[in-house]
């Protein structure tokens, strides 16, 4: 049941963020997953959704760039 969940999560994540112009492909790859991760885990932190620290990071550089906005 619960690799059903994470594979719907995963399906819709990439539907909204697959197609997304981010200025780089990973960029996009980068918010589609991190998109699913918080889709699963909604109230944990982002360290905590990431998974692991090179996620971690590659999330906080994501957010902290000036184009990237709400």
């Amino acid at each position: 049941m619960r690799e059903e969940r994470e594979s719907e999560i995963s399906a819709w994540s990439l539907a909204q963020w697959g197609t997304a112009e981010l200025w780089d492909r990973r960029r996009t790859r980068l918010a589609a997953q991190w998109c699913s991760q918080m889709a699963a885990l909604p109230a944990a932190s982002i360290p905590t959704q990431s998974g692991n620290w090179a996620a971690t990071k590659a999330a906080y550089r994501l957010l902290q760039e000036k184009d990237v906005t709400h």
